[in-house]
């Protein structure tokens, strides 16, 4: 915000109570005419107490877009024990997935509904923040990330 003044910020309502330090213009959790609905489609993923995420789909680069729904490092990110314990929470390349802790907050009745859209996008890719980028088998990598929604 401070590169670019004019910018619209939009966030969940899960964030925008977390950074009060920000000032937000939109509410995601609000359905509304976005003004990238042309070329971006997006859903809330919710059902979880501990996190809430606006997921996009990007349709021109087929792109999905996921903040933490998704966490996905590098083998060598992590040292040591860390290392060991991010494996057993299934966050490490190739196979990231949802946290451990987040995967078990969720009601897989209201979540499963919201992955299902996600997986049906069909995207050829994956950004996500935390971890490497999916440049191939994006839908399969997918079915593996969210199979503990089933």
């Amino acid at each position: 915000m401070e590169h670019y003044p004019d910018a619209h910020l939009s966030g969940t309502d899960q964030v925008i109570r977390k950074r009060a330090d920000l000032h937000f213009d939109d509410s995601l959790n609000v359905d509304r005419k976005w003004p990238w609905r042309d070329e971006i489609d997006q859903v809330l993923v919710s059902g979880s107490s501990l996190m809430q995420e606006c997921v996009f789909f990007h349709h021109p680069s087929q792109t999905v877009i996921v903040t933490d729904l998704i966490e996905n490092f590098s083998e060598n990110h992590f040292k040591g024990w860390r290392k060991l314990l991010c494996k057993l929470a299934g966050i490490v390349a190739p196979n990231g997935k949802t946290p451990l802790d987040w995967r078990l907050s969720f009601k897989k009745e209201v979540v499963r509904e919201h992955i299902h859209t996600i997986q049906e996008w069909q995207p050829e890719r994956i950004i996500m923040a935390h971890g490497e980028i999916i440049e191939q088998d994006a839908e399969a990598f997918l079915q593996r990330s969210f199979n503990w929604v089933e």
